[in-house]
């Protein structure tokens, strides 16, 4: 196996966070003049660039597909295609980013450092096959059969055309790679704090991530194959799951260089996507039915004393407090699955409400992974009848509505609301308006996923629950169109991968979108 895994340039390309660097043709990398190693370049720094790339990359993604097709959000414009089901190619290739980019450079990574074997580095290659896994783990979610055993090898051993792995022999590759790498960290060993930009060096917290990314494959392999999910679900329950906010694996964001805003929040405002979805019908209905998540999650409509709006507007009215109507009772969702341009953005302003400012700032945290939705899992695990170490379902689905409330404190600062953080008396009453019950959960993981779309979409298509058909008629895809350009580069495998999946070889792209994947065979 060879020690000169990167080339310099694209090592630059990693620091400075471009992710459109393409490593699979540079050859050159077998030149020794090219070589990155620990002694040109900071291994560190490529490890926090690991970290950011995943945390923050599928975030603004989320919000052009996911979150239309979970009914999040609705649109008014023929450039989002996310609540008309429609395929949309860039929009649907973002998502092969992660096996390109940052999938690519955690495997690198482990193979230089299992190569120096030296023992002060177990804990960053711990650290190093949690995060191959989370983020193979997204990206098979995504797609279904993606390559996974071959996948960084050109510039390893050269096989420049891997094969696609099927969703379960990458699920089960994955869940005994988690569990070695949980156990492997050591609580007094070092690793690479000073760049670690999500826990700052916390072993502990590492592993509880770890094994929170074991539990939801678990579960999620949980309809197909339930004897190896119990085994793995009751391995991470025991091991230590994201039990606490202050666990969850989420990363911080500031107002200064794009690179560092939440990039949610950028498209919100500036991009021509974002700014034009506005909180979906379904989902405001499901707020307003005495949730009070409402409060912080509604951003308002504009009121009908301001005239003149225009879509370059949103700068300036999006931060204005004063411009919007915050009362829950006015509040209403947009309708899914418009396809007609709409020609009046004021009126769009003022009809109907868009998300908050405070959820989406420059400031506010990327959160990839929570304790609500450990908690939530942990309740259908016990529904299973799995050990949940004494916890009952009905214990654990009231702490994961609390966490997932009590998560939204760090957002809740509208000057205009009263008493913006959601009480315990709140909570308590919510939790008695609508207790613990199957349908009960699937709704909390519906609506409690908001900030996590591609979550939420996994899991809507995992267990439910039903979402109404949009105004099109159409049902919600189960996966996304591979990338046009693998049936060009590696087209033997991308049709293997094709009929692994029954798809016909002539299959559109917009109709790849409705085949299922592995573990997806719900009704």
């Amino acid at each position: 196996m060879k020690n000169s895994i990167y080339i310099f340039g694209i090592a630059i390309c990693m620091l400075a966070g471009i992710s459109s660097c393409d490593t699979d043709k540079l050859h050159e990398a077998d030149d020794p003049k090219y070589s990155v190693t620990d002694d040109n370049v900071d291994l560190g720094m490529i490890f926090s660039n690991i970290e950011v790339q995943y945390t923050r990359r599928s975030a603004l993604s989320a919000i052009r597909i996911p979150a239309g097709n979970t009914k999040y959000y609705a649109t008014h414009s023929t450039i989002m295609p996310g609540d008309r089901y429609q395929y949309y190619e860039s929009y649907s290739n973002d998502a092969w980013d992660p096996y390109t980019n940052e999938g690519k450079w955690a495997i690198h990574l482990i193979s230089l450092l299992e190569a120096k074997n030296d023992p002060a580095m177990s804990n960053n290659i711990a650290v190093l096959k949690i995060l191959k896994g989370a983020i193979f783990s997204w990206v098979t979610d995504v797609y279904g059969d993606v390559p996974y055993s071959e996948a960084g090898l050109a510039l390893l051993e050269g096989n420049w055309y891997p094969k696609f792995d099927t969703q379960e022999s990458i699920y089960k590759s994955i869940l005994p790679m988690l569990d070695e790498a949980c156990s492997a960290l050591d609580d007094n060993k070092s690793m690479w704090k000073s760049y670690d930009v999500i826990y700052k060096g916390d072993v502990k917290k590492w592993r509880k991530f770890g094994y929170s990314v074991m539990l939801r494959m678990a579960m999620r392999m949980s309809n197909v194959d339930a004897a190896t999910a119990k085994t793995y679900a009751e391995k991470a329950i025991a091991g230590g799951v994201i039990l606490a906010n202050a666990d969850n694996f989420q990363i911080a964001c500031q107002d200064g260089q794009t690179s560092e805003r939440n990039p949610v929040t950028i498209g919100m405002i500036n991009n021509d996507p974002e700014k034009y979805w506005k909180l979906g019908a379904d989902f405001v209905d499901a707020l307003k039915d005495q949730d009070p998540r409402a409060k912080i999650i509604f951003g308002g409509k504009l009121k009908s004393t301001y005239t003149g709006f225009k879509t370059g507007d949103m700068n300036t009215f999006w931060s204005n407090d004063d411009a919007w109507v915050y009362d829950i009772d006015q509040q209403q969702g947009y309708p899914h699955g418009q396809s007609v341009q709409v020609t009046s953005y004021e009126n769009i302003q003022k009809n109907y409400t868009k998300q908050s400012r405070f959820i989406f700032s420059y400031n506010s945290p990327v959160i990839r992974l929570g304790a609500y939705e450990m908690y939530f899992c942990m309740t259908r695990a016990a529904e299973l009848g799995w050990n949940t170490g004494g916890k009952t379902a009905a214990e654990l689905y009231d702490a994961g509505v609390t966490a997932n409330m009590t998560m939204y404190d760090q957002f809740a600062s509208n000057p205009k609301i009263t008493d913006p953080k959601i009480t315990t008396a709140e909570i308590a009453a919510y939790l008695a308006y609508r207790p613990y019950s199957p349908d009960n959960l699937l709704r909390e993981l519906w609506i409690g996923n908001y900030l996590d779309p591609f979550q939420g979409w996994f899991y809507l298509r995992q267990w439910g629950p039903d979402l109404t058909p949009n105004i099109a008629g159409m049902t919600m895809p189960r996966r996304y169109a591979y990338i046009a350009s693998e049936g060009t580069r590696n087209p033997d495998n991308y049709n293997k991968a094709l009929q692994q999946m029954n798809m016909p070889l002539d299959v559109s792209f917009q109709n790849q979108q409705f085949y299922r994947t592995w573990w997806d065979v719900r009704p």
